[in-house]
């Protein structure tokens, strides 16, 4: 029994040494900290890209592949009727063909002028034909180069054009980005377009963003979490970061603007989801721990290190501060005396 009772009596002694020595710890730290408050910054969702669908030529809508609502796939959005252009490019292949025929006739005719002229060049050594009868073989020759050499060059600005031609039939199917969304069209099939008339719009909501307009206050706030911070979305957590700030700052609201990028919503992504982030800003006034307060229902003061009693304004109170009015004796990081040394 003796041994059990003094066992007891050094484990109550070691706890009291453990709590006397955890609240002189904590009574040593007691210091002056600069006011916050907790603000909660708003807003809602958007889609991280949104495009204009129109179209670079003119015609007559044969095919609409997509309603609002439907996300893009392997089709492609709106088909144009292609009939005149695939004509056009039609006709230019012929034309180009006709020129090949064109080059050959030339080079077979190069081909005899210059076997010719070789037997006449032959000849006119040998004092059998006359001096102008070569002349004109070669010039004959000579003709027959630059006309292959002109129509090759012919050829090469008809294959540019169809080129282009080629390259404007594929306007003729306007096909977006797979995984965007239609949020609006403005066509149907039968439909006549217009150059640059707006067709409808396709959003991309894979990636949600959130845009926002805050104060200094609260993007100093924000830079501090870092790289990313948690948030919510219609009441489920996610994480967030800053995706973009524009730099400029607007005078009349005193607010930047900047965009935070979402990550990790499990729900349906859509636009106008609300947002919501708590921050803590620093506000009028400082902390002062209760347990450094003399008074503190009267009239409450503290105690300085060096002995000075400084008078307080009380503002507000919380479960283990009292927030007072700022004086400029009581710095952010001023110690002070516990009440429990006095």
């Amino acid at each position: 029994m003796i041994k059990q009772f003094c066992f007891s009596v050094m484990v109550i002694c070691l706890l009291l040494t453990q709590i006397l020595t955890a609240n002189a710890q904590s009574l040593d730290n007691l210091y002056v900290k600069q006011a916050y408050k907790e603000v909660l910054l708003t807003g809602f969702t958007r889609s991280v890209r949104h495009i204009t669908v129109s179209s670079e030529v003119n015609g007559k809508v044969i095919g609409v592949n997509y309603e609002e609502g439907d996300v893009i796939k392997d089709q492609p959005f709106i088909e144009i009727d292609p009939t005149f252009i695939n004509l056009s490019i039609k006709a230019w292949k012929n034309t180009i063909n006709r020129t090949n025929v064109k080059i050959q006739s030339i080079k077979s005719r190069i081909d005899y002028l210059e076997k010719e002229y070789k037997r006449v060049n032959s000849l006119f050594k040998k004092s059998l034909v006359s001096e102008e009868m070569r002349d004109e073989i070669r010039q004959d020759l000579d003709q027959a180069k630059f006309d292959v050499s002109f129509t090759v060059n012919e050829k090469r600005s008809l294959e540019i054009e169809l080129k282009e031609l080629e390259e404007r039939r594929k306007r003729y199917t306007i096909n977006m980005p797979e995984g965007f969304v239609i949020t609006q069209k403005n066509i149907e099939p039968g439909d006549i377009i217009e150059v640059g008339k707006e067709l409808a719009r396709v959003s991309d909501y894979r990636q949600l963003v959130v845009p926002l307009s805050v104060s200094r206050e609260q993007l100093k706030a924000l830079e501090e979490f870092g790289s990313g911070f948690h948030a919510m979305v219609e009441g489920k957590e996610v994480d967030a970061s800053i995706k973009w700030l524009n730099p400029a700052f607007d005078d009349k609201t005193r607010k930047f603007k900047i965009e935070l990028e979402i990550k990790n919503y499990e729900g349906y992504h859509r636009g106008g989801l609300q947002f919501t982030v708590s921050l803590k800003i620093p506000d009028q006034g400082i902390m002062i721990p209760k347990a450094a307060v003399i008074e503190r229902y009267d009239h409450p003061k503290v105690e300085l290190m060096n002995g000075d009693i400084v008078n307080l304004i009380l503002l507000e109170e919380s479960a283990d501060f009292l927030i007072a009015a700022y004086d400029k004796r009581l710095e952010h990081g001023t110690r002070l005396k516990p009440v429990l040394t006095k």
